[in-house]
């Protein structure tokens, strides 16, 4: 098998504006560009369960939207099908999609006829999986559930594959969550990961969100003593950190790449129009999948397939 380090990716339909992201509480997410995560476990792993319970419609719906951040999470999914589709599955597969949302991964892949475990922390969007599988006809090949990616219920060397897109920001301790995939991965099995690229072009392009400035920034809030705004946020990670993660938790990466090239903002302005941003976006997604130096790495999106080290005798 050889997998080139960036999947083709679909293009992408006409945007249409709409203040549904704002609305959504997505801001924090796409339009500021936080690089923020709560910290701990507890009220802060609560405070993510209820964000993304009370707007599970809205996930549904992003994967039948032509916005940019929509067309960005659509490229994210078609980039790990892609990858599922060229590892040359047997049926049956067991198959682990951690963060499983409203199931369209999880469908699609049992739709392939592997043999799907998915889980999400939202006890709603695990509901919605479970509707969708059953809507069209794949129940059989699907078990959806509640559980936490820190503590995998799931015995050493269970699947073939696990998937986990969007996920890591959300995560208090990414290094446990990665550790609990590999353990449950089979020798020689695949992960296929996402997470926030924290020097994505998304953030340099805006002082108010660029890495670089950041330090200086958290120390004007320190001295003016402003609290940070409370609630859900995630965080962006630095590319070689997440390399790092999984080769401690002995996963290789095998390929990688980023997608998601906007929206682009300034201070809290959109550089472009909606049309013309999503332009934009479909070019530079062009650029960086043929490997332009500086885009090729610059997605919102970082992507890696890793594999586990297969048992020698």
């Amino acid at each position: 098998m050889v997998i080139t380090d960036a999947a083709p990716l679909p293009r992408a339909g006409r945007h249409r504006a709409g203040g549904r992201l704002a609305r959504a509480g997505l801001s924090d997410r796409v339009d500021r560009g936080s690089t923020v995560v709560t910290s701990g476990p507890g009220t802060a792993g609560a405070l993510v369960e209820q964000y993304f319970e009370s707007d599970a419609a809205f996930w549904s719906d992003v994967y039948r939207r032509a916005d940019i951040f929509s067309v960005g999470i659509q490229r994210r999914q078609a980039t790990a099908l892609t990858w599922v589709d060229g590892l040359g599955l047997p049926l049956q597969t067991p198959i682990l999609e951690v963060g499983c949302g409203t199931g369209m991964l999880s469908v699609a892949l049992a739709q392939r006829r592997l043999s799907v475990r998915a889980l999400d922390a939202v006890a709603e969007m695990v509901a919605r999986t479970q509707r969708r599988a059953a809507d069209v006809g794949v129940a059989a090949h699907l078990k959806a559930g509640v559980g936490d990616v820190h503590q995998l219920e799931a015995k050493n060397a269970t699947f073939g594959v696990v998937v986990a897109l969007g996920v890591l920001p959300w995560l208090h301790s990414p290094a446990i969550a990665i550790r609990e995939m590999a353990r449950v991965l089979r020798p020689g099995g695949w992960l296929i990961v996402s997470a926030d690229n924290q020097r994505s072009l998304v953030n340099l392009v805006d002082p108010f969100r660029n890495p670089f400035v950041d330090p200086l920034k958290q120390a004007v809030i320190r001295l003016l003593r402003r609290p940070r705004p409370a609630g859900a946020r995630p965080r962006g990670d630095r590319r070689a950190m997440i390399d790092g993660l999984l080769a401690e938790a002995g996963l290789t990466p095998v390929a990688r790449t980023s997608c998601g090239f906007g929206p682009l903002w300034i201070a809290g302005h959109r550089i472009l129009p909606a049309r013309s941003g999503l332009a934009l976006e479909q070019r530079l997604q062009t650029l960086a999948d043929r490997g332009v130096p500086g885009l090729r790495s610059g997605g919102w999106h970082y992507m890696v397939l890793a594999r586990k080290a297969a048992v020698t005798s």
